[in-house]
């Protein structure tokens, strides 16, 4: 019995069979593990993405009241910021001498005048003017731009002589209220034998008012 040698006698095909079933069984417990693992992985971040979404929500229902009341800021900043511009339009409109201020100037006038002096017409006007005053930089942006308003009261009446016209056209200049104070012309009248002289006097003002 010693020289009795041990056969396999499975065929080959069913032995290589078997391997290979074997191997499948294998591959297939690592890829069920691998898709399992997987899986839970998935679902681990599934979850944590939904924490940080809610806890996100809860953040921006947190800070609501803070993006309101910024917001209104806003608003208001620019209710401020439209209430100045109508400030300063409304400044711009009461700029230079007013009527009252030039009646007032003319009657003092009247007064310190020698001889008798009447105004018997008179016209205002005033025009805004742009000036530009270019700033160091050669850059055209850096120029700065001054608006003045020029008004021009143009007036006509009767005076006594030229003295008396003289003075009242000092008197307007020292008022204060003109820059400029012109006569443009001067003509002798007669009525019933009274020698008046009729005079045409333009006061210029000028105001800095904001562009």
């Amino acid at each position: 019995m010693s020289g009795f040698k041990r056969l396999n006698l499975v065929p080959l095909s069913t032995q290589f069979e078997l391997i290979l079933r074997s191997q499948l069984r294998r591959w297939v417990k690592t890829i069920g593990f691998v898709i399992c693992g997987l899986a839970i992985i998935i679902l681990w971040q599934v979850s944590e993405l939904h924490v940080s979404t809610v806890v996100l929500h809860q953040k921006e229902m947190r800070y609501q009241p803070v993006r309101d009341m910024m917001s209104q800021n806003s608003k208001i900043s620019q209710q401020l910021k439209e209430i100045e511009q109508q400030k300063t339009q409304l400044k711009n409109l009461v700029s230079g001498p007013t009527p009252l201020h030039i009646l007032k100037a003319i009657a003092v006038a009247s007064h310190h005048a020698s001889g008798q002096v009447v105004v018997t017409s008179l016209s205002c006007n005033s025009q805004d003017v742009q000036e530009q005053q270019p700033a160091k930089s050669t850059n055209v942006s850096n120029v700065s731009r001054k608006c003045k308003r020029i008004g021009t009261v143009a007036m006509a009446g009767n005076g006594e002589d030229d003295e008396a016209i003289m003075e009242f056209i000092s008197a307007l200049k020292s008022s204060g209220l003109f820059n400029k104070v012109e006569l443009k012309s001067a003509t002798h009248t007669k009525d019933q034998n009274h020698t008046t002289k009729q005079f045409h006097i333009e006061a210029i003002s000028e105001t800095e008012v904001a562009s």
